[in-house]
């Protein structure tokens, strides 16, 4: 009997796989690892990583399901970026008060997604929210254009740091944000040489089959831009409902394909 993949449930297992996954979840979960890692080793993340984390900024704007969590991952980097506090405790975050989520549970995602270290019942700043506290201190005012795009990108890494901890805690599969992933997961197992600009509505059907036809129609328009005017991944969507793609996205494609294909490779020679 054939299996199916343990996150996505539509694809088969992959061949190679070591967690039960498709190899477009597998991909996804890399995409995410990979873009985590470069914000927490000691040099700042590439340009081509920074520049996708804005695109990604509104994964979570809709979803009803992980708002608690996301606004208590915003509140944590808020205090802590903004406010420049050192430490807080844990019963002053505002989402765990308002919110009906156990406790337990936000206190696993933040810790999950490297945000926050909490002892004590005291939170202090975790790794993640480190790196993020140097991207706010650059510099810039809170009215330059230079830190809308700062706020952007750190919007779009704890969406990322997010969707980790929620996969890892098993507590809520995050459907759409993964959707988006598996977009571009798709996009570059397709392709055999030079990745295409356009994503065919086929494609679109694949990545988004996990989710309702509402929810899959809600990430097309936000990534058109129709909520606030800015387009997100793609710059375009052509008369044939085809996605083109930003040169910022097929750029972090490209790379994001390379860093694949040299895991692939250290597992044959391993």
């Amino acid at each position: 009997m054939k299996e199916f993949c343990s996150l996505c449930g539509v694809e088969p297992v992959s061949e190679n796989s070591e967690h039960g996954l498709c190899e477009a979840c597998e991909l996804s979960l890399f995409q995410v690892n990979q873009i985590l890692k470069a914000y927490m080793e000691d040099k700042s993340p590439p340009f081509w990583i920074t520049k996708m984390a804005r695109e990604l900024d509104f994964i979570y704007e809709r979803n009803m399901r992980t708002r608690a969590y996301f606004n208590a991952a915003q509140e944590v980097t808020f205090r802590f970026s903004v406010d420049k506090e050192s430490s807080f405790p844990l019963d002053d975050i505002e989402e765990i008060n308002q919110s009906q989520l156990p406790r337990h549970k936000v206190v696993s995602i933040l810790e999950r997604s490297y945000l926050a270290e909490i002892r004590d019942s005291v939170v202090y700043p975790g790794v993640l929210t480190k790196k993020l506290q140097d991207i706010r201190w650059e510099g810039y005012t809170l009215d330059t254009t230079q830190m809308a795009l700062k706020l952007q990108e750190i919007k779009g890494v704890l969406s990322i740091a997010l969707t980790k901890a929620l996969v890892e805690t098993k507590e809520f599969i995050p459907r759409a944000a993964l959707s988006i992933l598996n977009l571009l997961s798709q996009q570059i197992l397709e392709a055999e040489e030079e990745i295409r600009r356009e994503i065919k509505i086929h494609r679109q059907y694949i990545a988004f089959a996990r989710i309702t036809q509402r929810q899959s129609n809600l990430l097309r328009w936000a990534m058109a831009g129709f909520e606030d005017s800015r387009p997100r991944i793609c710059k375009d969507i052509d008369d044939e409902g085809n996605i083109i793609l930003k040169d910022i996205v097929m750029d972090y494609l490209v790379r994001m394909r390379e860093r694949w294909r040299e895991r692939e490779r250290e597992r044959t020679r391993d």
